[in-house]
């Protein structure tokens, strides 16, 4: 995958550790994380613990969401097959980004850089109480596949065919 994604308005790059610090704030608001599957964060060193899991994944890649020179949310592949058959997105972004398209442009630039590695499907495991997510994921041509229960809670499925 490429390491730097840049978009109208975002700029898409690799999760540093310096990233931890407005990460942190992210990923302990309770608006946030009620669609994630992390409970909110209570320190900072648990933003960076979690920077460099993801970094030392080889199975995904995560990208942190710049706008204006912040860091704003985190985006990417949450897995990738080995086989090129598929890859699985995830993106969070801070409530202040809410309902503005930066969620629309993010994931276009996913599929973008997900078909341009040659990835035949992308899917997207989304809350169902998220509701905008649903809607996002369906505008750009996701269509729903099944549902699953995963640690406890329920998860919608949704699938694009790239190839």
């Amino acid at each position: 995958m490429k390491q730097v994604i840049q978009t109208a308005r975002l700029l898409l790059r690799q999760l540093h550790d310096d990233d931890a610090k407005a990460l942190f704030v992210i990923w302990s608001n309770d608006d946030v994380t009620r669609h994630m599957n992390i409970q909110p964060f209570s320190t900072e060193a648990e933003a960076l613990h979690m920077i460099r899991l993801i970094n030392d994944l080889p199975t995904a890649f995560r990208y942190a969401v710049i706008y204006e020179g912040e860091t704003v949310g985190s985006a990417g592949f949450n897995h990738v097959a080995a086989d090129f058959s598929y890859v699985e997105i995830g993106y969070e972004l801070s409530h202040k980004m809410w309902r503005q398209g930066f969620g629309t442009e993010i994931i276009q630039a996913l599929i973008h850089e997900a078909t341009r590695a040659g990835y035949q499907a992308m899917h997207a495991k989304i809350d169902p109480d998220n509701i905008a997510s649903v809607k996002l994921v369906e505008k750009l041509g996701f269509y729903y596949k099944d549902h699953q229960i995963e640690e406890g809670a329920a998860v919608l499925r949704y699938e694009l065919v790239l190839h």
